[in-house]
C-alpha cells in the first residue's frame, strides 16, 4: 500500500505530464496559426493565360514587354493598348541604356504602360505582362527592396489614379504584340508612339490574337 508521500509524488508526476501535453498543444496551435497567417499574406497569382483575351467592356488592356541587346548595350520596351473588341488604339516603343537586371527592364516596361494609360486618360485599365516576378511584386503591398523596387512603388502609386487598375500575368504567346514592339524599339534612337494606325509589321500579330 502506497504511503502519503508516494501518492503525492504520483500526483505531481501526472500533473507535470498534463502540463507538458498542454504546452505541446499550445505550441502546435500557434504554429498552425502562423502557417495560416503567412499563407494568407503571401502573394499568389492565378494561372497565366496562354492566348490573348480581350478585357471587359469599358476596360482597356495594356500589354507590356521588355527586350535587351547586350551587343549594343541597350534595352527596349513595347506597349500596346486594346479595347474589349481587341482593337488597338495606341502602341509604344522606347529604348533605354541597358539596366542592371532583366527584371529592371520589365519594371520599366510596366512603368511606360501605366504612364501611357494616364496620358490617354483611361479610367479602367488592366496591365498584363509575361514576367511573373514583376506582376507578383506589383500585386504585393509590402515594401520592395530590390534594385527596381522604386519603380514598382511608383507604378503602384500611379495605379491609384484610375477608377480601377489590375495587374495580370500572361504567357509569352499571349504577349506577342508587346514583345514585337519591344524588339522594334532597337530601330529607333529613343521612342515612338502610334495612335490608331498601327505599324504594318505589328498588324498581323494583332489580327492573330483575335483569331483565338
Amino acid at each position: 500500500m502506497a504511503g502519503p508521500l508516494e501518492r503525492e509524488s504520483e500526483k505531481t508526476g501526472e500533473n507535470e505530464k498534463k502540463k507538458k501535453k498542454r504546452d505541446v498543444e499550445d505550441m502546435r496551435d500557434r504554429g498552425n496559426h502562423l502557417t495560416h497567417h503567412s499563407k494568407k499574406e503571401s502573394t499568389t497569382l492565378p494561372p497565366p493565360t496562354t492566348h490573348w483575351k480581350p478585357p471587359d467592356r469599358g476596360t482597356w488592356k495594356l500589354n507590356f514587354d521588355g527586350a535587351m541587346r547586350k551587343d549594343i548595350g541597350a534595352a527596349g520596351v513595347g506597349v500596346v493598348v486594346r479595347d474589349h473588341q481587341g482593337q488597338a488604339i495606341a502602341a509604344l516603343t522606347k529604348r533605354f541604356h541597358l539596366p542592371q537586371t532583366p527584371a529592371m527592364i520589365e519594371a520599366l516596361a510596366a512603368r511606360e504602360a501605366i504612364q501611357l494609360a494616364l496620358e490617354l486618360k483611361l479610367n479602367r485599365v488592366s496591365l498584363e505582362g509575361d514576367s511573373a516576378t514583376i506582376i507578383k511584386e506589383l500585386c504585393c503591398s509590402e515594401s520592395n527592396f530590390t534594385p527596381h523596387g522604386h519603380i514598382i512603388e511608383e507604378i503602384q502609386d500611379k495605379s491609384k489614379s484610375f477608377h480601377s487598375c489590375s495587374f495580370q500575368h500572361t504567357r509569352r504567346p499571349a504577349n506577342t504584340v508587346a514583345h514585337v514592339l519591344a524588339q522594334k524599339s532597337f530601330s529607333f534612337d529613343s521612342h515612338f508612339l502610334w495612335l490608331t494606325a498601327m505599324p504594318h509589321d505589328v498588324i498581323s500579330f494583332l489580327q492573330s490574337d483575335l483569331v483565338h
